[in-house]
């Protein structure tokens, strides 16, 4: 009867042995996975990441250029509005002695 009941725990640790195997092999494969699943996610977030930042870099120096661009066309156009004014000197000199009296 005793070898009976050792047989029994014996079977009993090799099933228990067997469960643990499995559920480790188990736990493993789902952490493969997961790694996987993982390594793929961030791939794909990377690559769409890098074609937004490379669209609004693009859009930013598209923007800038056409800003500067209008930037020199006004500032040329202010140019050219106050070199082409014809100075009232009789104009000034009577505001200046007018200012000069009013001190």
């Amino acid at each position: 009867m005793a070898e009976e009941e050792v047989n029994i725990i014996s079977h009993l640790l090799e099933v228990e042995q067997n469960a643990y195997l499995q559920a480790k092999t188990a736990q493993d494969d789902a952490n493969k996975m997961l790694s996987e699943a993982k390594a793929k996610a961030d791939s794909e977030y990377k690559a769409q990441y890098d074609v937004l930042v490379s669209e609004l870099e693009k859009d930013y120096k598209d923007r800038a250029e056409r800003i500067a661009a209008e930037y020199k066309k006004n500032i040329d156009d202010y140019k050219n509005s106050v070199e082409k004014t014809e100075q009232d000197k009789p104009a000034f000199n009577a505001f200046i002695k007018k200012v000069i009296e009013a001190l």
